[in-house]
């Protein structure tokens, strides 16, 4: 996370998902479809091994270390775009 609390993706994931939104790619629908389509290839690799799931509200009430909140927060990241 930055200072701002905001989660930082890492930049190539990023990317692809700043250009699979139209809005935010000059309005290239083109560059839109690619970029999904490359998101989803890269998810179909990770998701079959890695659950990506929200924690519950009990996990989140117990303590945890800083690198499972990281990864927490990038989970979450990725769940809600």
């Amino acid at each position: 996370t930055n200072e701002g609390g905001t989660v930082r993706i890492p930049s190539k994931v990023q990317k692809l998902l700043e250009l699979a939104r139209p809005h935010k790619n000059g309005g290239e629908e083109y560059v839109a479809s690619l970029a999904v389509m490359s998101l989803l290839a890269v998810f179909k690799d990770i998701l079959p091994s890695y659950r990506l799931r929200m924690p519950t509200d009990l996990e989140r009430a117990g303590k945890i270390s800083k690198e499972t909140k990281q990864l927490w927060d990038y989970e979450r990241a990725l769940l809600t775009f």
